[in-house]
């Protein structure tokens, strides 16, 4: 996927940033704009575009979504939020869901649009190699605009090293990176803070939470903190303790995941609080359920649920 000379992604790219110099005289009518140039430019390959639920949020004037776009927009370098929001809405959403939508109608192949790997100690020596390079060569050839890397305790530089450099070899494509409890080191910091294709997510568990956010936060890092809830979280939506802990962070962006000890009538409850969550606002905050929403966009794109997991092996 050659995006390097892509004149309509610079074209994007330019109106992006001439519409939110407007950002500070007219908040909502600059998201606004921002928003239905996603949708548009996703709905040419996908049944009422991938953005379409999005564009719905925003629908209400007085939509907390406003509030939390504007927080967002506030609280992260916009190039780089520029730079990561057109990779999606347009490469991810546009130019690789041609490519993935048309390998399900003529042959069948159904590749989903992210694909989601682990980082451990058993296999970090396939990360500190040129594995992790020519995996990417491999996945993106088939269209996979859009990569989920998870990181255990105990990971080496060198590992997250070789990861990065990756990361800016396709600075068109994006990359979630869910970090361990571990405290980044400064020269890590400095590495991932030169990237626009990069976001970090924070486990909100961490005893290192506060430390890892202000760390990010300080070096313009795109963040993200990330909550998992086993099988008593029932209880938490009784008592809306599940929400408070998302709205009472002041990161703006929530993800949101289950462990493996949830039944399928427990996700399925989940999944129907968290929509009942994102529709009913009563803090500013984007809340991403992660496995839901991802296949919501397979569905979209191929027409089915598809793994999403890359075994990578020691």
């Amino acid at each position: 996927m050659s995006l390097k000379n892509d004149l309509n992604r610079i074209l994007i790219e330019n109106a992006l940033r001439l519409n939110l110099k407007s950002f500070d005289s007219d908040e909502k009518r600059c998201i606004r704009r921002l928003i239905d140039t996603g949708a548009s430019l996703s709905k040419n390959h996908t049944e009422r575009g991938v953005f379409s639920g999005i564009s719905d949020l925003y629908a209400n004037g007085d939509s907390l979504y406003y509030d939390a776009t504007s927080q967002l927009f506030k609280s992260v370098d916009r190039d780089k939020l520029i730079t990561f929001g057109v990779n999606f809405g347009y490469n991810t959403f546009n130019i690789s869901a041609k490519t993935l939508s048309d390998f399900a109608k003529t042959k069948s192949k159904f590749i989903p649009w992210i694909a989601d790997m682990d980082v451990t100690t058993a296999n970090e020596l396939k990360y500190r190699s040129d594995t992790f390079g020519n995996l990417l060569k491999h996945y993106t050839a088939y269209g996979i605009n859009a990569f989920i890397l998870r990181f255990d305790e105990g990971i080496a530089d060198e590992a997250y090293f070789n990861i990065l450099s990756s990361v800016r070899e396709y600075k068109y494509t994006n990359f979630i990176l869910f970090l361990s409890n571990d405290v980044l080191s400064k020269d890590l910091i400095n590495e991932m803070s030169s990237l626009s294709n990069l976001l970090t997510v924070l486990p909100f568990s961490s005893s290192n939470y506060i430390n890892q956010l202000e760390m990010v936060e300080s070096a313009g890092i795109l963040n993200a903190s990330a909550y998992k809830f086993s099988n008593d979280f029932s209880n938490e939506f009784k008592s809306l303790e599940i929400f408070e802990k998302i709205s009472g962070n002041r990161c703006p962006v929530a993800i949101v995941e289950t462990n493996s000890d949830l039944s399928p009538d427990d996700v399925r409850l989940f999944n129907s609080g968290i929509s009942t969550l994102r529709e009913n606002l009563t803090s500013p905050v984007f809340i991403i359920n992660l496995n839901a929403d991802i296949q919501a966009i397979n569905k979209k794109i191929i027409g089915k649920e598809v793994g999403t997991h890359i075994n990578v092996k020691a």
